[in-house]
């Protein structure tokens, strides 16, 4: 999830219902391989 907005967005359960669901179609794997901030994660973190 991103928020394009220029203000921080807080969620939180059960208040704020989530309107877009984007899919997208990818044709290839990614060039280098997948490197991502959250690779690894095994729960969630506050």
């Amino acid at each position: 999830m991103y928020n394009f907005g220029e203000y921080d967005l807080v969620l939180r359960p059960g208040k704020l219902p989530i309107c877009q669901l984007i899919f997208e179609r990818v044709g290839m794997a990614p060039k280098g391989g997948l490197r991502s901030q959250w690779q690894g994660q095994s729960g969630v973190t506050t």
